[in-house]
């Protein structure tokens, strides 16, 4: 990734985050949430939702039509989940060595050391996610990713 775009990512920051709360919430209406707003100011009802969306993506098929469509709302939902329970913000990974080397990520705070965050790409475990054959766990891979902070 060239040094211009990760630029234009850091510029773009602001925007792309406050993107994720419609994303979400439009999510969550389509998924018949019965108060989508909630899910973005109480950890617990995001918590919730994060099983209605692993209980409906269990063995949901996804054709190349809705695969970028649903991937990007898993990975906003992964994205706010972490932001909510581990004190997390998105940022643009500016680690030349990384894998992840100017995607946006969420930085999540260790729970035992606040001092330090960890870059979690909410996206590429949601494209992992997405590309899994149904019987798929959302809640196994968000688990895996909550591991790694720790």
């Amino acid at each position: 990734m060239t040094k211009e775009i990760v630029q234009e990512r850091r510029n773009n920051l602001e925007q792309f985050s406050k993107e994720s709360y419609p994303v979400i919430i439009d999510f969550a209406e389509r998924l018949e949430h019965s108060d989508p707003s909630s899910i973005l100011l109480d950890q617990e009802a995001m918590s919730l939702f994060v099983g209605t969306v692993a209980a409906f993506m269990r063995a949901e098929p996804v054709d190349e039509e809705t695969r970028v469509w649903i991937s990007v709302r898993i990975g906003y939902l992964i994205g706010e989940y972490l932001i909510q329970k581990y004190e997390g913000h998105w940022g643009v990974n500016l680690n030349e060595t990384s894998p992840q080397y100017g995607h946006y990520v969420v930085f999540a705070l260790s729970p035992k050391d606040k001092e330090r965050a960890f870059p979690v790409d909410p996206f590429e475990a949601a494209n992992e996610f997405v590309n899994q054959a149904p019987d798929r766990d959302l809640i196994s891979l968000i688990e895996e990713i909550e591991a790694m902070i720790q």
